[in-house]
């Protein structure tokens, strides 16, 4: 703050780095919200590196952080600001309890503008708050029945496939991965055994176009695929397969072998101790040096 008021007082006119900087130096949220005040009436708007730098500070604290995006004090209308808006439901929403969250705010969030409503909905956890927020929409375009199709999921399957395959026909082709995945999560959290074939040809789709070297959701989906439909005598083959065509790293396959779906209702001790005991090689990190390589 000290460095602001200078270049204020040499007549030098911060820019969006001096704000971004000086919001990521900052000690507490209060401090980081003045910052953001202060760039906004100076004309900037935050980006992607302001989000980061105040989702950084707001980890730190989070009641605090909380309690400020939610305050009147600074005179402007609950959830209009994009960048707190990201933070909080980054870092705020995910502590709160839904349910009372939704009664007192839904409303002003349903007020708001389109890429609000679906950024609130998108990250609700009860599916009847999800969908009443979707209706709000006031562009009922292929997102809100993306948005209609994954809420539906734990709800009514069948419901669920019919918004989604609504989706699928008029989204951006960009944008098929994620309802793909969505189609093979509405099969496989179901346990739609008569559809999952159906639901392994969606996750090969989307994985198509999707980095090799990440476990995302449609990795994991295809992998509990696998390992609900191979018999024990095969497994541990087709999971090593699995693993040579997307080297998703050894800590988030581990993770999700020996501790998500291990613990999974329904599967076979047989399997349990398959997975259990299986080891992978995870690839050494290049370096320019090569130094630590055996």
């Amino acid at each position: 703050r000290q460095l602001l008021s200078e270049m204020k007082a040499a007549g030098v006119n911060p820019n969006e780095f001096t704000f971004n900087s000086l919001i990521n130096k900052a000690g507490r949220f209060a401090e980081a919200r003045q910052l953001l005040s202060e760039m906004h009436e100076a004309a900037f708007k935050p980006n992607v590196a302001t989000r980061g730098a105040l989702q950084k500070i707001a980890l730190l604290n989070i009641d605090e952080a909380c309690s400020i995006i939610l305050s009147k004090e600074y005179g402007e209308p609950l959830f209009e600001n994009r960048a707190l808006n990201y933070v909080f439901v980054k870092v705020c929403l995910p502590i709160l309890e839904d349910q009372t969250f939704f009664e007192e705010y839904g409303t002003i969030i349903s007020e708001r503008e389109d890429d609000v409503i679906r950024l609130f909905s998108d990250h609700l956890q009860i599916p009847q708050h999800r969908i009443a927020l979707a209706e709000a929409l006031k562009e009922k375009d292929w997102n809100y029945e993306k948005t209609m199709g994954d809420s539906y999921i734990s709800i009514d399957s069948q419901q669920a496939e019919i918004w989604l395959e609504k989706a699928m026909s008029k989204a951006p082709t960009n944008f098929y991965p994620m309802i793909q995945t969505l189609l093979a999560k509405n099969i496989v959290l179901n346990g739609l055994e008569e559809k999952y074939d159906e639901a392994e040809r969606y996750c090969l789709l989307a994985l198509e176009k999707q980095p090799k070297d990440q476990f995302n959701f449609s990795l994991k989906l295809l992998y509990r695929l696998t390992i609900t439909k191979t018999p024990e005598v095969e497994l541990e083959h087709a999971i090593r397969a699995l693993v040579l065509k997307y080297p998703a790293g050894k800590r988030g396959l581990a993770d999700f072998l020996q501790s998500e779906f291990c613990c999974y209702p329904g599967l076979a001790e047989e399997k349990v101790n398959i997975l259990k005991n299986m080891q992978f090689v995870e690839a050494k990190p290049k370096s320019d040096d090569h130094s630590g390589e055996a």
